[in-house]
């Protein structure tokens, strides 16, 4: 993989020395009307405690970051959990995990259709909650099989990675 390796950072690099902007080669596109360069003094940036002192962004922060550490756990713990405390293959393993994933990317899909007619506050707690007992409910039948482990992960990944979708989108906007 070197050598393709290599060639493609001489294409880049090339790339990057031979491409101008139309400005620069002083081309005018018609019907693009130019844009002025901003300088330095007109393109202001906010400091990040200006931007936290913003209302809902300390929230959603805080949001984010548990249902990012959830996430994490599932992807990097819980195979642990399964392998090790319930006796599971390897293969059932990547299976419940995967799972979780399917999970998610459903949830994200139908969360974010219900969050077009619906309050996406309200499907924000409503997630929070069905998704804190699914895995409950997943603590408590866990030797039951993989068929209802496996159901049990689909819907905590739909509410987990559903819920990342909205806190990083339609909640955000509101």
């Amino acid at each position: 993989y070197c050598p393709l390796s290599v060639v493609v950072m001489l294409l880049a690099v090339v790339a990057w020395l031979v491409l101008k902007m139309p400005k620069e080669c002083e081309v005018i596109i018609p019907g693009k009307v130019p844009v002025e360069e901003k300088t330095a003094a007109s393109n202001k940036t906010a400091s990040f405690f200006a931007l936290w002192r913003l209302p809902m962004v300390m929230e959603l922060a805080v949001a984010m970051l548990c249902n990012k550490v959830v996430r994490y756990f599932i992807y990097l713990w819980f195979p642990v959990y399964v392998m090790q405390e319930l006796n599971q293959s390897a293969a059932n393993t990547g299976l419940l995990v995967s799972l979780f994933d399917v999970g998610g990317i459903v949830g994200s899909v139908l969360l974010g259709m219900a969050a077009d007619r619906y309050n996406s506050l309200v499907l924000t707690l409503f997630a929070t909650i069905v998704g804190a007992a699914a895995f409950l409910l997943f603590k408590l039948t866990a030797t039951w099989g993989i068929i209802y482990n496996s159901v049990i992960l689909s819907v905590g990944g739909a509410c987990v990675c559903g819920l990342d979708a909205l806190l990083g989108g339609s909640v955000a906007v509101k």
